[in-house]
């Protein structure tokens, strides 16, 4: 099972990117446990948020599958812990609207669901799953 934490400072106070990189990977480190695989880390040190993942992996194991993942457009980024059991009819139905795929596993998906339809059928609401996410947009 994946897992994933964040930080959120209303005021940035870090002193710089080290710093705020250093507490990521310290709280991944921490979660280590929950995933095996890989880790990694996401931050905006302007805006004083940052996420950590560590990856156990299922359905895509390779490194296109890394989390935190930026979506195509670039607006989101998203760290999550779960399956999307229907992802391949979501996928096709996204590759029918032009998205294009690195990887072939369901964050992917979710994330580009997301990015075509919000919380908004016919994406998020058909999915059959089973998640947790933090998404930053």
């Amino acid at each position: 099972m994946c897992g994933f934490a964040g930080v959120l400072k209303k005021e940035s106070t870090w002193t710089g990117y080290e710093d705020f990189n250093k507490i990521l990977q310290k709280m991944g480190m921490i979660m280590a446990h929950r995933g095996p695989d890989d880790s990694g880390v996401w931050f905006d040190q302007a805006a004083g948020v940052g996420l950590a993942h560590r990856r156990l992996a299922v359905i895509d194991l390779t490194p296109n599958a890394k989390q935190p993942m930026e979506s195509s457009c670039g607006r989101y980024i998203m760290a999550y812990n779960g399956e999307i059991y229907n992802f391949r009819c979501l996928r096709q139905e996204l590759i029918e609207k032009n998205h294009n795929f690195k990887g072939n596993g369901d964050t992917e998906t979710l994330l580009e669901s997301i990015s075509e339809w919000g919380g908004a059928e016919p994406g998020f609401a058909e999915m059959q799953r089973h998640v947790c996410l933090c998404l930053m947009g």
